[in-house]
């Protein structure tokens, strides 16, 4: 290491230290694990292209807990935060989207969004750009989403309404799907949630619900 000049050492040490520290909080088994997620490449990760599995078999656990012996020539990746404890919550975020009329002419519109995960023991709010196509009937918008905090059991999901941008006026959002990036996920919490109100209704009100019993 002698040989490289002092500031790439500087760094090389800053990111050696992060490293041992987050391997190192990773023994608090108590609140957050380390997950790593099986991915084509970490900007798919990020998009929210990726999650665990019907089994929780595309995801593994990192840090003291880590699998032995990984399956081999896999790519797992995983958000962490830039400070400590450095462990974050990973859930990805599916909407699937109607249009009730279809343009012809293959348009985009980006439609910013409020959406709101409730859970039992928490909630996790965040602003999203949804990137509709409107040439395309149904489609689907992906989003990762993290937090310090596990929100539990999910209860219900609130998407704010579209506000006054003409070209959502047709658009309706029908299911939203919520995986907990973690191996165990479907013993944690449901992941489907359709919408409680019919379509008249749902103009009408600024924010809507979403609930897994709403679902047939």
């Amino acid at each position: 290491m002698e040989s490289f000049p002092l500031h790439i050492r500087l760094l090389l040490i800053v990111l050696i230290r992060e490293v041992m520290n987050s391997f190192l909080y990773s023994f608090n088994q108590s609140n957050c694990l380390f997950v790593g997620v099986e991915c084509t490449s970490y900007s798919d990760f990020l998009q929210g292209k990726c999650n665990c599995g019907y089994n929780g078999e595309k995801c593994s656990i990192m840090g003291i807990s880590a699998t032995p012996k990984p399956p081999p020539r896999r790519r797992y990746y995983l958000e962490v935060a830039p400070e400590r404890p450095y462990c974050l919550h990973q859930y990805q975020i599916v909407l699937y989207l109607c249009l009730h009329t279809v343009n012809n002419i293959s348009k985009s519109v980006e439609i910013p969004i409020h959406l709101t995960i409730y859970g039992e023991k928490h909630k996790i709010q965040r602003k999203i750009i949804l990137d509709i196509d409107l040439s395309i009937s149904k489609q689907a918008n992906k989003f990762l989403m993290t937090s310090f905090q596990h929100v539990g059991r999910i209860e219900s999901v609130n998407i704010s309404s579209f506000g006054n941008i003409a070209d959502a006026s047709t658009t309706l959002v029908k299911e939203v799907e919520v995986n907990y990036l973690h191996p165990k996920s479907a013993k944690i919490s449901e992941s489907r949630f359709c919408r409680s109100s019919s379509a008249k209704e749902q103009k009408k009100v600024k924010c809507n619900t979403f609930l897994s019993n709403s679902c047939h």
